[in-house]
């Protein structure tokens, strides 16, 4: 069984990337990433096709056909659909039996980012100040599509993944309770999508998404070159569910924003950005200084619910994602592999110390050996010449 299916996330029924909603339903929105046609021939062929029948063609790989797939999905467009908040069952408040429809809609961009090899997907709901990102992708481990979301009104770090299916992808939490069906029409660049809960039947949310005029902006970039605004985050504890609710741990997250490099010149500079709400925190390590080659991307987030640090790291080199839980004890941060063998789960593969100034220290134990990097605020993030 795959370790990231039997992964223990918290269980929100609405973390599914394509849910953004508050309270009882009716204060939030649904929040649809997607996006339009961007590749033409000589991959339009494939969207009609399951996974099992599709080959690589001369120098191509199965995962980066797969990666075409997804590239066609990146643009800009609008969203429109139904939330059916009973699935055709009882309406808790009148106690009447049938679907209860709430309207929701939105906007989003979504491009290819990470060498081309990562779908990122950045949305709207109407309702909500926030916005909600996704890391769209395929891995080669376990030949399966995959999507990290980052729900600004949630604080676990989702994950769910499948294949196509009868021309539909279609995407499971690690529970199953939450799936996904996606189609996308190349011919006629738009895309519909159903979300099902539990043993239903009925969808819980149908999507129908359009092309927009207009072209997509540097998501990546946009990100790396956001300033922190407290405004912008998300500090909501009123919710009776503590999967919603901002924790004080998510304070730690301030202590890695910013631009960083290592003095001795022995790493990588890296940029940790806020996002969704600053709920959730982006670290790109870059492989020259400037925008244009991440070697790495690493997203963090506490999952309140829990009571956990979570982290995915994404290699430039490899297109698995690896998962890591941690956990602060008010002095160290440390980051343990929840899926080692059980002799190592408890042995630390990162920790992070912080200092009275900006900056902060890291501990990797990865190759068997410690590694200590003293990561101080870099001045300036333009290219050497």
């Amino acid at each position: 069984m795959s370790k990231f299916i039997r992964m223990k996330f918290s269980l929100p029924v609405f973390f599914c990337g394509l849910l953004l909603i508050c309270g009882l339903l009716l204060s939030g929105g649904l929040l649809l990433s997607g996006g339009l046609l961007v590749f033409a021939e000589p991959f339009s062929h494939i969207d009609s096709m399951d996974d099992d029948k599709l080959k690589p063609k001369g120098h191509l790989s199965k995962q980066s056909i797969q990666l075409e797939r997804l590239a066609k999905e990146a643009g800009k467009f609008s969203w429109r659909g139904v939330l059916d908040y009973t699935m055709g069952g009882v309406d808790p408040v009148t106690g009447e039996v049938g679907s209860k429809f709430i309207p929701i809609s939105g906007t989003g961009d979504s491009q290819m980012v990470f060498g081309n090899k990562i779908l990122l997907r950045r949305s709207t709901s109407s309702g909500s100040p926030f916005l909600t990102y996704h890391f769209d992708s395929y891995r080669t481990d376990l030949n399966q599509y995959f999507s990290i979301s980052l729900d600004p009104n949630q604080t676990a770090i989702a994950y769910r993944s499948g294949n196509y299916q009868e021309g539909d992808r279609v995407l499971k939490d690690y529970s199953g309770y939450v799936k996904e069906k996606i189609n996308f029409d190349t011919e006629t660049r738009k895309l519909s999508a159903e979300v099902f809960l539990g043993e239903s039947d009925i969808p819980f949310i149908r999507i129908s998404q359009e092309e927009t005029p207009g072209q997509v902006k540097d998501l990546m970039k946009e990100i790396l070159t956001s300033k922190l605004r407290q405004e912008r985050i998300n500090k909501s504890k009123a919710s009776g569910n503590p999967a919603e609710n901002y924790s004080d741990e998510h304070s730690l997250l301030l202590k890695f924003f910013g631009n960083y490099g290592d003095p001795e010149g022995n790493e990588k500079p890296r940029i940790s950005r806020l996002l969704a709400g600053g709920r959730f925190l982006l670290t790109v390590s870059l492989s020259v200084e400037d925008f244009l080659e991440p070697d790495s991307i690493s997203i963090m987030g506490f999952d309140s619910k829990r009571g956990v640090f979570q982290t995915f790291i994404l290699e430039s080199e490899s297109p698995n994602p690896r998962y890591l839980e941690g956990d602060f004890d008010g002095i160290v941060l440390r980051f343990r592999d929840p899926f080692a063998q059980e002799k190592d789960r408890s042995n630390p593969v990162l920790t992070y110390t912080f200092n009275d100034k900006p900056g902060y220290v890291e501990e990797s134990f990865e190759s068997g050996e410690k590694m200590v990097t003293h990561f101080v605020p870099l001045k300036s993030m333009k290219k050497k010449r």
